[in-house]
């Protein structure tokens, strides 16, 4: 019983001779079943019945395939097409096929129908009877499929061993699953079987005598080895492109014509899935505006005419349009699909793929121009979407500009994207700022949000944020930390840091800081790795501008924490549906080595040299790859403490190594250069003289103005302050102050810094007095600092225990963290003086930071100018005064030998040689007014606003 041609066959193929020959397909036979003919079942008492299922759309050969193998099968052979004429039931045709077979010998079996038992029954009855080989065949056996005609035939072919079975099927129900496969064993011959292979393909096309072209090579791959578009497209005739024909009209018209053949329901099922990726059965019933049952009837109908195909990851089922007529149904699906209806399947589609493939939901949502949807999934997965790199940019770029001024996540992303380009230039980051400020003013609830774009921006500033009505939730943190990134990078530090502790507030209430089995669904590692991690980066950045350690170590750990727990989870692989790239451990991989590098920097800069050089080595064992590719500047964290290291160390290696690497890294790195120089001039220093390296730091700092100078960034105040302690140690206490004075009089190291030049300056008293005042130590350096000139500047004034006192605080922070370099920012004579009285009286490791103060190389001792007594200040005036020794003789009321004495003794306090030397230095002292001729040693910034 053969079956008609079915019309999802679709024309015919035809070309130059209007046939394209059959191919034959040796590798599917070998896979059939061999004939057991004259084959006696004592020679194999445990065989069981072959049982092989070819389980393939229409058009894949399952009919010629048969035949072929059948023509070579020398035993009885049943064949029966499925749900056609009595074989609505196929048990009653296979029952009296077998009793005819049995033959005279089994003429008291019951024939069903007849003697009152189930056709099936009396086939199974029959089947266990057979003493010879027989091939049944069920074809089309789709049109019957149900659980229990699977299950009956499982028992049919383990209750009959001389039986061979096989099914031709367009789709079965539990046929090829484990209730069947786990009671009988069955070969399943499926789609990947049954697509011709580019060999057969290759084949084919010689047999047909068709060239294979350019444009017939593309379109044998939209095909995809189904081998009825393939014999189409080899029985087309060759046919040139035309700028407004079908590029594939062979399958265009094969596509046109598969419409002509299905149902209403079918028809509108497959318009939907050539528009989009894929549909779930819930979309699709939900875009046609039909039920369930009646969506999942038209899906099969599809699936059976290989129109559409299948996807499932075993936790949800997907269908999508077959490539071969995408195009084709696309383009007339363009005509009687509604817009709304394309964003309502756009939409469906991105919100069932979101939670697995989020970055491909994004752009989906941006290319089919859902853009308020797509920044929601950009809002809540801003680092996974990112960690794509390029190709996120690239879609974001091709956003309209009126989404970047209202919908401001996307220009977040393009700033952070974009940061490390240096082709870009400053006007166009500015100009993206100025769209995410735009967009931030929509979202906040402001009386007068169309006031003047300043005015606007000003208003995102602010160290609170009040959220539209109507907000989505998911847009309250995203919301917030944009904020945190205009108010920062628009030079409004503290605002940004009031913002930051908001932000961190927020998460720890959401349970950020809690373990990963009590943590909030939202900020679990896979949410985490979407917007988590950058949150936390970006509060980290922000509190290092402010000096803020805790909070900077409290985020790089969490960082670091949440970032391993990524790495070390199962990696389940990307979904079906998924377009990324950038695996999960990847990811994590990125962002540990971007939390690694944060905290070696804050340890540096905080002072913690033991801690930071044992980040440093960790960072060092991770994969360079790894290090570059972690996301915005965090790989240049590391750089920057291995230069600050290597100035601790006096590593020139290590220091040249960070500094070309920072110089020469593609980022934009004029906010870290400050830092860099500072780095280079305290290396420069302890190797060298501190009038060459201040010469070296003042050569650079023209470079730092305008808004480089003014961001309140720490760098900038650190190399004020370095410029001003080497200042100091010249002698040039005038340009100390000067440049000192440019900076807010409160903070806590400007104050220790104009207790160092006065204690330079010998003035003691002043120095105790300032470092008194200061109470608010927040870091190792400023400890540090503070307690070594209040020891040396208590010594010099004869309080002893206060001075052993503060010098065992300073060796205990030595001791702890092995930060040297302050050992050289004080006067050396007075401070050996003081370690060796204090070992003497028995120290906590003050013997350990005496052998220090030793190691110290000559060039890198400071000392301190002599202070003057009354009488050898008035001589320095006079001479100043009237040039010369008579006059200042007169002037003073003394004799001319007596002004040499104590001229004499103001040289060798100064340690100069003359007398125009000696009114320079004095001037560069503040002993007396400016010199004539005298230049200020570096220009001044006044950054106190």
């Amino acid at each position: 019983m053969t079956p008609p041609p079915s019309p999802a066959d679709g024309p015919r193929p035809g070309g130059a001779n209007g046939v394209v020959p059959i191919l034959p397909r040796p590798r599917l036979l070998a896979m059939l079943p061999h004939s057991h003919a004259g084959v006696s079942l004592d020679d194999d008492p445990n065989r069981v019945s072959g049982f092989t299922l070819l389980l393939a759309p229409a058009g894949y050969g399952k009919t010629a395939l048969l035949t072929e193998w059948l023509r070579d099968r020398d035993e009885a052979l049943i064949r029966i097409s499925c749900g056609l004429g009595a074989a609505s039931d196929p048990w009653q045709p296979i029952a009296r096929a077998l009793k005819a077979l049995l033959g005279d010998d089994h003429h008291d079996h019951p024939t069903p129908g007849i003697d009152g038992a189930s056709s099936q029954d009396a086939a199974l009855t029959l089947a266990a009877q057979l003493e010879t080989p027989v091939t049944l065949v069920l074809d089309d056996y789709h049109r019957i499929t149900s659980p229990e005609q699977d299950l009956a035939l499982a028992d049919l072919v383990q209750i009959a061993p001389r039986l061979t079975l096989v099914v031709s099927a367009r789709r079965v129900r539990i046929l090829d699953g484990p209730l069947v496969t786990g009671r009988a064993p069955v070969t399943v011959l499926d789609t990947g079987d049954l697509a011709f292979t580019p060999d057969e393909t290759a084949a084919l096309a010689k047999l047909s005598e068709r060239a294979i072209d350019a444009r017939c090579e593309e379109a044998l791959q939209l095909a995809a080895g189904w081998p009825l578009v393939v014999r189409i497209v080899l029985g087309a005739e060759a046919t040139p492109v035309t700028a407004h024909g079908a590029p594939y009209p062979e399958l265009h018209r094969f596509a046109l014509h598969s419409l002509e053949i299905i149902g209403e329901v079918a028809r509108r099922a497959l318009l939907a899935t050539s528009r989009i990726d894929a549909v779930t059965l819930q979309g699709a019933a939900k875009f046609i505006d039909a039920g369930i049952p009646e969506t999942r009837s038209a899906l099969y109908e599809l699936l059976e005419l290989g129109l559409v195909v299948v996807n499932t990851d075993g936790l949800s089922t997907e269908f999508s349009c077959h490539p071969a007529v995408r195009d084709a149904l696309a383009a007339r699906a363009s005509r009687s699909i509604s817009a709304d209806q394309h964003t309502m399947l756009v939409t469906d589609r991105a919100a069932h793929i979101e939670p697995g493939a989020p970055f491909t939901a994004f752009t989906l949502l941006c290319t089919h121009g859902a853009y308020s949807e797509a920044e929601l999934v950009l809002a809540n997965h801003f680092t996974l979407i990112t960690d794509e790199g390029p190709t996120a940019l690239a879609v974001i770029r091709t956003l309209p500009d009126e989404v970047l001024f209202t919908l401001p996540t996307f220009a977040a992303a393009r700033l952070f994207l974009e940061h490390d380009d240096p082709r870009l230039p400053q006007s166009s980051m500015q100009d993206l700022l100025d769209r995410m400020d735009r967009g931030l003013q929509r979202r906040l609830r402001q009386p007068d949000a169309d006031a003047e774009h300043g005015e606007a921006a000003a208003r995102v500033k602010r160290t609170s944020i009040a959220l539209a009505e109507g907000l989505p939730e998911a847009l309250h943190l995203p919301t917030l930390a944009q904020a945190m990134l205009s108010a920062r990078l628009r030079g409004n530090i503290a605002g940004a840091h009031a913002l930051a502790m908001q932000l961190e507030a927020r998460l720890i209430a959401a349970g950020a800081d809690q373990p990963p089995s009590t943590r909030n669904d939202s900020i679990t590692p896979r949410a985490a790795s979407g917007s988590h991690f950058f949150y936390l980066r970006e509060i980290a950045l922000t509190a290092m501008l402010v000096e803020d350690f805790p909070t900077q170590r409290r985020n790089w750990a969490r960082l670091r924490s949440q970032s391993e727990e990524l790495i070390e989870r199962p990696w389940q692989g990307f979904p079906p549906a998924s377009t990324r790239t950038v695996t999960d451990p990847e990811s994590g991989a990125r962002w540990r080595a971007a939390a690694i590098g944060g905290l070696a920097l804050t340890a540096a800069i905080d002072g913690s040299i033991r801690e930071a050089r044992e980040l440093l080595a960790e960072l060092d064992e991770i994969t360079p790859d790894i290090i570059d590719r972690a996301p915005n500047t965090s790989s240049h964290h590391g750089d920057l403490a291995r230069a600050v290291l290597a100035a601790e160390y006096c590593d020139h290696a290590q220091l040249e190594l960070a500094a070309q690497r920072l110089l020469s890294s593609s980022c934009r790195c004029d906010s870290w250069r400050p830092a860099l120089l500072v780095a280079q001039a305290a290396f420069q220093r302890r190797s060298g003289s501190a009038a060459t390296a201040l010469a070296d730091l003042d050569s650079h700092r023209s470079h730092f103005t305008g808004a480089a100078a003014t961001a309140g960034s720490p760098w900038i105040r650190t190399l004020v302050h370095h410029q001003a302690r080497l200042s100091a140690e010249i002698g040039n206490f005038a340009v100390a102050e000067r440049l000192l004075g440019t900076l807010p009089s409160d903070h806590p190291s400007t104050r220790i810094e104009r207790a160092r030049v006065a204690l330079f300056a010998s003035n003691d008293v002043q120095a105790l007095m300032l470092v008194q005042q200061e109470h608010e130590r927040t870091s190792v350096r400023q400890q540090l600092g503070r307690a070594l000139i209040s020891a040396i500047a208590a010594w010099n004034c004869g309080r002893l225990s206060e001075a052993l006192d503060e010098f065992g605080v300073a060796c205990r922070l030595i001791d702890r963290h092995e930060l040297l370099s302050p050992l050289s920012g004080v006067p050396h004579g007075e401070l050996l003086a003081l370690a060796v009285a204090a070992t003497e009286a028995g120290i906590d490791a003050a013997d350990r930071t005496l052998v220090h103060i030793r190691a110290i190389p000559e060039a890198a001792r400071a000392q301190r100018r002599a202070a003057l007594t009354g009488m050898e200040q008035r001589t320095l005036e006079a001479i100043a005064s009237h040039r010369n020794i008579n006059s200042a003789a007169e002037a003073l009321f003394i004799s001319p030998a007596t002004v040499k004495k104590h001229l004499h003794a103001v040289y060798r306090k100064l340690r100069v040689s003359g007398r125009d030397e000696a009114l320079l230095q004095a001037s560069r002292m503040g002993l007396i007014d400016e010199a004539p001729g005298d230049v200020p040693a570096a220009e001044t910034l006044d950054l106190r606003h």
